[in-house]
């Protein structure tokens, strides 16, 4: 499919924000972008690696100075791809305003109503009817359209599949990344006294901060951040025990397959977590704001026994997540018409889950 259309990701990336939503439009750009789409990122923050990343893929970035430079231009003509919790329903209504050709919004499910074209949620455990959607929103859901990085994937490939998996991932998203890989290596410190633990940040965490807070010694503890996805994948195949204070990291690990363990701090992410626990693809401690030494120490020992059928459980999973990324570029790139057409002409049908 070639499809010539600009389409416009407004995102934005920083420390408060995390890099979970930068890192699934990336994915989306450069699907859309082989598809013949013409793509530009607008932020008012981004880091300096994603930008570099963006860029070398031909793709432009323009730097925002407000939310009004943004809204008031004339988007007629251009797919508006938006993505992150600060764009609540007055900045929706602002931008349709602006007439653009599509609206698409990658969100968890919140507490508003989605007024785009199409919405975007690879949440698992939850049912279309819990979103207030507007009349004509289209709405594709579940895991089947996880939107992971195409350099994780091609990385996953190439990772020695043949590295016996003893060691431990411990993941959990939220902006709080500091306390709580803080908080995970003084449960560490009593559960694995003498083992090496390894901490994966999309940003450089404040090392000697964090481990001054954790009682914990430095010897005992690597820190490792921006990491290409190769080092990235290596990493998680490779260390007795890994602390990844994101929630993206935890799928990505999916693909090379991952002991692992993950709890919420968020009540966006208990239905997911609860849904992949009864899948068998990860160990859920339940809420990390209220987990005990002894509660982290028998989930260990749970990942450690469950290893090989839990890596298993999870390539297949992505697997089966790559195959809904073709029904997002065209669900993006075409309007409702368009693809109700393209359906009866090719006999494509385009998959909407109203529950996984």
């Amino acid at each position: 499919m070639t499809i010539a259309c600009s389409v416009v990701f407004r995102v934005d990336e920083s420390v408060r924000m995390g890099w979970g939503h930068m890192s699934r439009c990336r994915a989306l750009a450069e699907a859309l972008t082989e598809a013949g789409a013409e793509v530009s990122f607008w932020c008012r923050d981004i880091r300096a690696g994603s930008r570099l990343t963006l860029q070398r893929f031909g793709i432009r970035v323009i730097d925002l100075p407000d939310e009004k430079a943004f809204l008031c231009r004339d988007w007629s003509g251009d797919i508006v791809v938006v993505d992150g919790y600060h764009f609540g329903e007055d900045f929706w209504h602002c931008l349709l305003k602006a007439h653009p050709r599509q609206t698409v919004c990658i969100d968890d499910l919140r507490d508003i109503q989605y007024v785009a074209d199409l919405v975007i949620c690879y949440n698992e455990g939850i049912s279309a009817d819990q979103f207030r959607l507007a009349p004509n929103t289209r709405l594709l859901l579940g895991g089947r359209y996880l939107l992971l990085r195409p350099e994780i994937l091609a990385a996953a490939r190439l990772t020695d599949r043949s590295v016996p998996r003893q060691g431990v991932l411990l993941a959990a998203g939220g902006t709080r990344q500091d306390q709580w890989a803080k908080d995970m290596l003084a449960h560490m410190t009593i559960v694995e006294p003498l083992a090496t633990v390894s901490v994966l940040s999309g940003r450089r965490l404040p090392r000697n901060k964090v481990l001054r807070q954790a009682g914990i010694f430095q010897s005992r503890v690597r820190f490792f951040s921006n990491l290409e996805a190769v080092g990235m994948l290596r990493l998680y195949r490779r260390a007795c025990y890994l602390v990844a204070p994101a929630s993206t990291m935890m799928l990505e690990a999916f693909s090379v397959g991952c002991p692992l363990i993950s709890g919420w701090v968020a009540e966006n992410q208990r239905n997911s977590l609860n849904f992949y626990e009864r899948e068998g693809l990860i160990i859920n401690v339940g809420d990390l704001r209220q987990l005990t030494t002894s509660k982290l120490q028998r989930a260990i020992s749970r990942a450690q026994f469950r290893a090989g059928q839990m890596i298993r459980l999870q390539r297949a999973y992505i697997v089966a997540s790559r195959l809904g990324l073709e029904e997002v570029v065209r669900a993006v790139l075409m309007s409702d018409n368009e693809i109700t057409s393209k359906n009866l002409d090719s006999g494509y049908m385009l998959g909407f889950m109203p529950n996984s």
